[in-house]
């Protein structure tokens, strides 16, 4: 890998998108499928009750002030104020996958024309802001945040910069293991094997990483116990061992 990245980013990133697993067999027979949300309509009842309560507050969020870093990110107009708290850090955004979600499954659960009507103007202020980057980019995060981790500028001393973009690893943990390592670049991943508690649905992956510390280097090996996302066979998540 010619890049050069903090352990906690390489891992997350690389396990997350780079190791693939086979199909697994199912243990037993499958008795029953899933079935798609808008085959079920709720009749008058408290689940329905709490179903339209969860609508109308899904449509008193602004999508505008959802889509402000987004907007400012591509160089586009901004619409509206920015929501505060968490939103008005730099490395934000996923709030609004989450809204996106939400309303799509409402739109689904109720064919409430509001819902969808969110998801397709949502959807089509990311196309233009893709198109304002030129290169395919869609995101809330500043690019630049993005060209400093890919060169390796966000080191492990700067967790707390990057653990903005990735939750999972404490800071204090990455400092115990690195100290002040200034760079981390990952040498090898070996193949995932199953893990001595296989209940734990977990799998270990064993790597090796370059550590450089005031100009010296050293290697550390380690292993990452991962897991698929649910659903997604290809993503995996991080578990801890690192």
């Amino acid at each position: 890998m010619r890049t050069k990245w903090t352990l906690t980013v390489v891992l997350v990133a690389v396990l997350g998108n780079c190791l693939l697993a086979d199909a697994v067999e199912p243990a037993v027979p499958i008795k029953a499928q899933p079935f798609s949300l808008n085959q079920v309509r709720l009749l008058d009842s408290p689940f329905k009750k709490a179903m339209e309560i969860n609508k109308a507050y899904l449509l008193k969020l602004d999508a505008d002030r959802m889509l402000w870093p987004f907007h400012e990110r591509a160089g586009l107009p901004t619409k509206g104020q920015r929501y505060g708290g968490w939103a008005q850090k730099d490395c934000v955004g996923h709030e609004c996958g989450h809204y996106l979600s939400a309303c799509a499954l409402m739109y689904a659960s109720t064919g409430d024309e509001e819902s969808k009507k969110r998801v397709d103007y949502m959807v089509s202020e990311l196309a233009k802001v893709q198109a304002k980057h030129g290169d395919g980019y869609a995101g809330s995060v500043r690019p630049e945040v993005w060209k400093k981790t890919f060169s390796g500028a966000i080191g492990a001393k700067d967790y707390a910069k990057a653990g903005r973009m990735y939750d999972g690893i404490p800071a204090e943990k990455v400092k115990q293991i690195l100290g002040q390592a200034d760079r981390v670049q990952i040498v090898s991943l070996g193949e995932p094997a199953p893990h001595a508690r296989p209940e734990t649905q977990f799998l270990c992956v064993p790597f090796e990483v370059e550590l450089e510390t005031g100009g010296t280097k050293s290697t550390k090996k380690g292993t990452a116990y991962v897991r698929p996302v649910y659903n997604q066979p290809d993503h995996w998540t991080i578990g801890g061992g690192i």
